[in-house]
Parts: C-alpha cells; structure tokens; sequence
C-alpha cells in the first residue's frame, strides 16, 4: 500500500511539472503572438487534447 502512494505521488508530481512547463512555453509565445494566432493554437491544442483523450479511451 505505501508503494502505491509514493507512486501516485511521484505520477502527480511529474504531471504537475508537465503541466507547469507547457503552461510556461505558452506564455512565452503568446506574449508576441496577435490573436488569431493565439485562437489558431488554442484550438490545436485542444484538437489534440481530444485525440489523445479518445485514444486513451479505447
């Protein structure tokens, strides 16, 4: 059993730096980006945020 939260915890961990990185490059791009670009990649994100939910789901 203590196994598995030291697992879960160190998951949640590299999630959570995953997370905070990604969110870090985005900023940085979008600080120059105009609009529609930031529209165009939200949307490329989201469409792959998608993909990959349905693959996990299968």
């Amino acid at each position: 059993m203590k196994h598995d939260h030291i697992g879960e915890r160190d998951a949640a961990h590299k999630r959570d730096h995953v997370i905070r990185t990604a969110e870090w490059v985005l900023r940085k791009i979008y600080r120059k980006a105009t609009g529609p670009e930031i529209i165009a990649s939200r949307n490329r994100i989201l469409e792959s945020i998608h993909k990959e939910a349905q693959r996990r789901s299968r």
